[in-house]
């Protein structure tokens, strides 16, 4: 799979899953192929160091000091549109730096331990599981 497969997958922003505000979540992103240096160095340059490509033993590899794959991390989000443009932002990114999402890749979303109620919670999982999703 590559990263545009998912370009025109809508995907709704946290108002509409009823979570709580003050909720805050964290993306990570695992990739291979891309130079994982040139990937860093793209992402210090626009998003001015928020977020971070670091190395993951399970989708990195190197040969002769070349680190191709790793793992994007995002800051702590608080649903600002400013956040989800730096999203487009890093996948904009990964794609122009020839990055491939395998079999071997994750995508994970932390969410905040501060979530109040349980329901909020659970309407995430229900629209995660929702088939627009699933079927990425």
């Amino acid at each position: 799979m590559k990263i545009d497969d998912i370009k025109d997958v809508k995907i709704e922003y946290r108002d509409k899953l009823n979570i709580n505000p003050r909720t805050t979540i964290g993306i990570e992103i695992e990739f291979e192929k891309a130079n994982l240096k040139d990937v860093r160095k793209k992402i210090n340059q626009y998003l001015e160091g928020e977020w971070k490509a670091v190395f993951d033993g399970s989708v990195s590899d190197s040969f002769l000091d070349v680190i191709k794959g790793g793992e994007i991390n995002s800051p702590i989000i608080t649903n600002k549109m400013y956040e989800w443009a730096e999203l487009e932002t890093v996948c904009e990114i990964l794609k122009n730096e020839g990055a491939e999402i395998t079999e071997c890749c994750g995508g994970h979303v932390h969410i905040g331990k501060n979530i109040i109620k349980l329901e909020s919670y659970m309407n995430f999982i229900r629209r995660c599981n929702d088939d627009k999703i699933t079927r990425i």
